[in-house]
């Protein structure tokens, strides 16, 4: 092989390899690995928990608490698709990281971001609140892969 044809096919490796890496470090910074608040956690993840207006019992998402108003963090960076009011989680807001990570918010006081913002990791989205169906001041914090709710811990690894 001619030297030429070498340093064409050594280029090209190089290329592939660097957008082989480039698609890894756009997964790698959808995880949402940072803590959203830092706080007691009060209820884990599939724990069934009796309902304070129903008085029935349904499975709950992650819950950690913390003292009204402290802000509520973005895991990762993101687009926010909703921010507003519902029915049981009162204030909510939803995020998508992408790579089919999405992350909600719920039970906030105030939400300090709009559908359609881009947030980075870190950027305080709300504060925690006790808006919708609860019994005190405390975040409601999902994951969810490709729209099923997961544990958190699996990638909760940064506090700051």
């Amino acid at each position: 092989m001619d030297l030429s044809k070498e340093v064409f096919q050594r280029e090209r490796t190089l290329k592939d390899l660097k957008d082989f890496l480039l698609a890894q470090k756009s997964v790698l910074l959808s995880i949402p690995s940072l803590w959203p608040v830092q706080g007691r956690i009060t209820s884990s993840y599939g724990e069934v928990r009796l309902s304070p207006s129903s008085g029935g019992t349904r499975p709950h998402m992650e819950l950690i608490s913390r003292s009204l108003g402290n802000p509520d963090r973005c895991p990762a960076d993101g687009v926010v698709l909703s921010a507003g009011r519902e029915a049981l989680y009162g204030l909510l807001i939803c995020v998508d990281h992408g790579h089919g990570f999405t992350t909600m918010f719920g039970h906030l006081k105030e939400i300090r971001v709009k559908p359609g913002d881009r947030v980075k990791s870190g950027q305080t989205l709300g504060t925690v609140g006790t808006s919708g169906n609860t019994t005190g001041p405390h975040l409601h914090y999902e994951v969810r892969t490709f729209g099923q709710p997961v544990n958190p811990f699996t990638y909760l690894t940064q506090t700051s």
